[in-house]
């Protein structure tokens, strides 16, 4: 089932708000090389099965790409392309829909020539209320996104 598209100013009001913050040894244009590589994620985002995009490049607002993490089937279509600061998508398609609406957003800052700050938000309107499990779901979101973190830094020196 489709979900509707939503706008940056949704993690602002987002039931569920998950925000990591690395600062990594790269340039920020790196890093957001890496973030657009799509097959790379499969290396470093944990449980990412397949990643792929379904539009042809070049690759901005408006693209859309398919990924399997664990056992999600997410369509997203990208609202934030703007090299090398942001990137950002919201979800088109979730499977099984356990999400009403959902965006993620990486900010990418230089910290010099060669390290940049990435600051990865996740934002989610469970199809579920979340209530008192809020927190609970929060937290586990923001594991996974400092693991995924932590692998897109080993990813990008590897890369090298």
């Amino acid at each position: 089932m489709q979900t509707p598209p939503e706008s940056l100013a949704f993690i602002e009001h987002a039931p569920v708000v998950a925000r990591v913050t690395r600062e990594l040894p790269a340039a920020a244009a790196e890093v957001f090389d890496a973030l657009a590589d799509a097959e790379g994620w499969e290396r470093w985002f944990p449980g990412m099965r397949r990643c792929e995009w379904l539009t042809p490049e070049p690759y901005g607002v408006g693209s859309l790409r398919e990924v399997r993490v664990d056992s999600l089937r997410v369509v997203e279509r990208f609202i934030v392309w703007e090299r090398p600061h942001r990137w950002g998508f919201t979800f088109a398609d979730v499977r099984p829909r356990i999400a009403r609406a959902g965006m993620e957003l990486v900010e990418l800052d230089d910290l010099g020539s060669t390290r940049s700050l990435v600051t990865y938000t996740m934002a989610l309107r469970p199809i579920v209320p979340v209530g008192p499990v809020a927190k609970v779901a929060t937290g586990a979101l923001e594991s996974k996104l400092t693991t995924a973190l932590a692998g897109l830094e080993r990813h990008v020196v590897a890369s090298r």
